[in-house]
């Protein structure tokens, strides 16, 4: 038997045993969960330390130990287990066997949300909604919440409509409000029902049809939480990749101007659709910049749907003029 062979075979029992004791402890035999568990918790399996911490901190089947719970969860988290790195979180926002500590929390909370754990991702946005440990700030709370509503997070759906409801770091929408309220309310979050039910009290039916309509082709998204919102990555990508073709396009072609200037659309285009596409690029170059501003300082509406917009057709104009240079007669001159 070869070392990789072994270490599969190996693999395969821990998480024969690790399901073992998931099972025992959803149907409520906890001693057997930690005899299961133990063992593994002990090799350093993460998900075994996790489940230990579990039983430690609500005290299943054992004397409730929060400095037994938190040792567990912590060798877990370390090794980058986002479920273990909730739970530190949750025990350093609300004192669980540590002093309260907010940058500890929102450095554990940040790890779970980087893997796409939406309860983490929801906690990121209450602390900067409350100014815990950080600059109260709307926004950044609504950002958040925004990420774990879109995995459909019952908390994080009521939160966002409450917000879009006050047009509290989002422009006041209560379309949008009554959509997230609503989704919300299918999960199983009770208090949305009475939030949603004084929003009606003030739109118009269609506007509340609208809202229903939305809720019911509302689908969850799958993917990850970031530092940067994944729309964002995607939309600056293709924008990026409009550039580069802007430089390259000049292969084929003899020409003095330097990459950089040609990749900025900084030169003297050849023909008139060439010229038309550099006006629009840069027209369309000055309304991001606006709808950017906009999403930091405020004073615009929610700018984050026409953001996307204009970054995809931006994206488009520049693949078009790069194709459209390419057909270029002669030389472009700087």
């Amino acid at each position: 038997m070869t070392r990789f062979t072994l270490l599969i075979l190996l693999a395969s029992i821990a998480a024969a045993d690790f399901d073992a004791g998931r099972m025992a402890y959803d149907r409520g035999d906890y001693a057997a969960a930690l005899r299961e568990w133990r063992p593994l918790a002990e090799t350093s399996e993460p998900r075994a330390q996790w489940g230990m911490g579990l039983i430690y901190v609500l005290g299943k089947g054992v004397p409730q130990d929060h400095a037994e719970a938190l040792k567990w969860f912590r060798l877990s988290a370390e090794q980058g287990y986002a479920p273990a790195a909730y739970e530190l979180g949750v025990m350093y926002a609300h004192a669980e066997g540590v002093p309260q500590d907010y940058a500890q929390a929102m450095k554990w909370y940040r790890i779970a949300a980087k893997q796409g754990l939406s309860g983490a991702q929801n906690n990121i946005g209450v602390m900067y909604y409350n100014g815990q440990g950080v600059s109260r700030d709307f926004r950044e709370a609504a950002k958040w919440y925004r990420r774990a509503a879109g995995r459909g997070y019952a908390h994080a759906q009521r939160n966002l409509g409450k917000m879009y409801a006050a047009g509290e770091g989002v422009s006041r929408d209560p379309v949008q409000a009554y959509t997230w309220l609503t989704l919300s309310m299918a999960r199983g979050e009770k208090s949305a029902a009475a939030e949603r039910q004084a929003l009606a009290g003030g739109m118009t039916p269609a506007n509340i049809a609208k809202a229903e309509q939305r809720a019911a082709a509302w689908k969850p998204s799958s993917l990850p939480g970031s530092d940067l919102d994944s729309p964002e990555v995607f939309f600056f990508g293709l924008v990026a990749i409009g550039l580069l073709a802007q430089g390259m396009v000049y292969r084929r072609r003899q020409t003095e101007i330097p990459f950089f200037r040609r990749c900025l659309l900084l030169y003297r285009p050849p023909g008139p659709v060439a010229w038309v596409l550099h006006l629009l690029f840069f027209a369309m170059l000055g309304l991001v910049a606006l709808f950017a501003i906009g999403a930091v300082v405020g004073g615009l509406p929610d700018p984050v749907e026409t953001l996307h917009g204009s970054l995809m057709l931006l994206a488009v104009m520049l693949l078009v003029n790069a194709w459209a240079v390419s057909l270029g007669k002669g030389r472009s001159r700087a």
